[in-house]
């Protein structure tokens, strides 16, 4: 076998979808855990309401997870070296907050701007999560965004995604 292949690069016998799918489910798993702790330290120690809608509330966090963990797959997948995977990943990351709500409050956006924020996975995660709060469910755009986020961008990485 000649030096340089792929083979050699290899660290594992499974394909980059196993690989790949084991590495959303483990972080996703640690996500799930983390929520509940969250809202249980939340609850039990500050006082704060648990969400009114459970169920909803569940879906939101796992959709929200899902999308937003694929994105992160396809930036690794992408992505030439560990620090260029950083590099995209902080460039994603803070428009994804600001759009999201979190730097401002989205009522204070314009229509436009709202519109754009709906169609991010973090924008329709938090908004997803704050309906569920308060009692509703997570409306059906919320919900296909976050799949089509998740969808397409594990797909792509799956596809994409290379040894080297």
């Amino acid at each position: 076998m000649a030096c340089g292949t792929e083979q050699d690069l290899r660290a594992t016998p499974v394909t980059p979808r196993i690989l790949l799918g084991a590495q959303l489910l483990l972080v996703g798993g640690a996500t799930v855990v983390a929520t509940v702790l969250l809202v249980a330290v939340g609850s039990l120690g500050f006082g704060v309401a648990v969400p009114r809608n459970l169920a909803g509330f569940v879906l939101a966090v796992v959709l929200g997870a899902a999308s937003l963990l694929s994105l992160g797959l396809l930036v690794a997948a992408v992505a030439p070296s560990a620090k260029a995977a950083n590099a995209i990943g902080m460039t994603l990351f803070f428009p994804s907050m600001f759009l999201a709500g979190v730097y401002i409050p989205r009522e204070t956006f314009s229509p436009f701007l709202r519109h754009v924020s709906d169609g991010t996975p973090l924008g329709a995660a938090l908004a997803a999560v704050r309906d569920t709060w308060q009692g509703s469910w997570p409306h059906p755009t919320q919900v296909a965004t976050m799949v089509g986020w998740a969808l397409v961008a594990a797909v792509v990485a799956a596809r994409t995604f290379r040894w080297e």
